[in-house]
Parts: structure tokens; C-alpha cells; sequence
């Protein structure tokens, strides 16, 4: 009886968590998460960003999926921070803004003085219409860009961008930039991916 019972719990749970199609997923296995940082290390590591609102090395998270988009606006120090996540058969989306010139280097003051400007998202068809459209723009097997070979000489400024995944166990992180000059000077289909992950992460997301 015990037995019988015990499969009976295994198998509620196992019906619960329902299994998620991710597509193609290009792990790094060299990713190191001590060298992970919340904030693109184009400028300086604000581990202090992380601590003021609970946010834990990715490698700490125990999402099935995370997505953590930045998105840094050159040259200035502005920079937003999108985190997609799915767990339990639930996403939940939430956007970070802050300019690195203006943050104490104490968590709490950032918190209490306002900071960084912290939004909940939601998706006016649903997360699954959006991360349907992330899968086929290969989200989770794109290259950095700096790995494309024959590319047009494009602009050192302007918006960079910095994906860090967790599809289960595996991790990656990989950049971009300026991909609106890229799709309008090369037919590099990986150009449009980038602009379209960009699109549909910064404008089918909307702020609650």
C-alpha cells in the first residue's frame, strides 16, 4: 500500500511540472559563475545591484528558465536590465533602470532612494506567444557577435546589449550590439534574430 502510494505521489507530481519545448540550446561548458556578473563588466562589476533586490547568481537560480537582458546605452552609464523567468509553470518578467554614475555603493540607500527604477512585466498575448517567437529567433543557440566572420564595420558606441541563459543545468552568456545598422547593412540572418529578440524583449514586454 505504501508502495502504491508512494508511485501515486511521483506521479502527481511528475503530471504538476509540465515539460517545456526549449528548441535548440548551445550550452557554455566552460561558464564560470564566479566571473558572471549582473551588470555588463564593460564599465565595472555593482555586485551591490544584485544584493538590493534579492537578485542571486544565476547559477543560484532555481529556475527551469531564466533570461537576463541588458542593455547598455553607450556612452552614457545608462543602463536596463530585463529578467524573464519560468518556474512551476509560470513566468513572471521584471525590468531594472539605473545609471551606474548615480548608485551608492550600499544596497539599502540604493533601494530606499529610489535608484533603480524596478517594473513587473506583462505581455499583452501571454509569456508562452512570446517566448514561442524567442525559440524561433534561436534565443538560446545564437553566437556572439564578435564570432561572425565578413561583417560590416559598425559602430563602437550605441546599444549593447549582454544575454545570459539557464535552461536547466546549462548556461551562457553572449553579446550584441546595434542591431538595427546590422540588419540594414548585411543579410546575415543572425542580424535579424538579434534585432528581433531585442524587439520582442523590450517591446512585446510591457511595463504593468
Amino acid at each position: 500500500m505504501r508502495y502504491f502510494l508512494l508511485i501515486l505521489l511521483i506521479s502527481n507530481q511528475l503530471v504538476g511540472q509540465k515539460k517545456i519545448d526549449t528548441g535548440i540550446v548551445k550550452p557554455d561548458n566552460n561558464f564560470n559563475c564566479k566571473d558572471y556578473s549582473f551588470i555588463d563588466p564593460i564599465y565595472a562589476l555593482h555586485s551591490f545591484i544584485d544584493s538590493a533586490y534579492k537578485i542571486s547568481n544565476i547559477c543560484e537560480s532555481k529556475n527551469q528558465i531564466e533570461i537576463r537582458f541588458t542593455t547598455s546605452y553607450a556612452p552614457t552609464q545608462m543602463f536596463d536590465i530585463i529578467i524573464l523567468s519560468y518556474s512551476n509553470n509560470n513566468w513572471e518578467g521584471r525590468k531594472y533602470e539605473f545609471n551606474v554614475d548615480t548608485l551608492y555603493y550600499d544596497s539599502t540607500l540604493n533601494a530606499d532612494a529610489g535608484k533603480i527604477r524596478v517594473s513587473r512585466l506583462k505581455a499583452a498575448r501571454g509569456f508562452d506567444s512570446v517566448f514561442y517567437m524567442l525559440k524561433k529567433n534561436n534565443i538560446f543557440s545564437l553566437p556572439n557577435q564578435n564570432e561572425i566572420k565578413n561583417k560590416p564595420h559598425g559602430p563602437t558606441d550605441g546599444l549593447i546589449h549582454s544575454l545570459t541563459f539557464k535552461v536547466n543545468d546549462d548556461y551562457r552568456t553572449y553579446k550584441f550590439s546595434n542591431a538595427k545598422y546590422y540588419i540594414e547593412h548585411s543579410k546575415n540572418k543572425i542580424f535579424r534574430n538579434y534585432y528581433n529578440i531585442i524587439e520582442l524583449l523590450s517591446e512585446k514586454l510591457e511595463k504593468e
